[in-house]
């Protein structure tokens, strides 16, 4: 979804990296928490990269999630 609005504001985010950490709850063993950090390489003004968080936020794979695991989401920009 970033992508998509990136391409509308004419950012490029094609160098940009993400690391993702699962952790795991017992009993039930399920998934707990997510940890998400992006850095983000693509030149904008901090306008522009506050819209392209918005844009994460809303992320369908991100709605989809149980409402009972944790998301941290964190966005480094370069």
């Amino acid at each position: 979804i970033m992508g998509i609005k990136a391409n509308e504001l004419d950012v490029d985010l094609s160098s940009s990296k993400a690391a993702v950490t699962k952790i795991m709850a017992t009993n039930p063993r399920r998934i707990s928490q997510i940890d998400i950090q992006l850095e983000m390489t693509g030149k904008c003004d901090k306008r522009t990269q506050l819209i392209l968080e918005r844009v994460a936020m809303t992320c369908p794979v991100y709605n989809s999630l149980h409402p009972d695991i944790e998301k941290n989401i964190s966005f480094d920009w370069k």
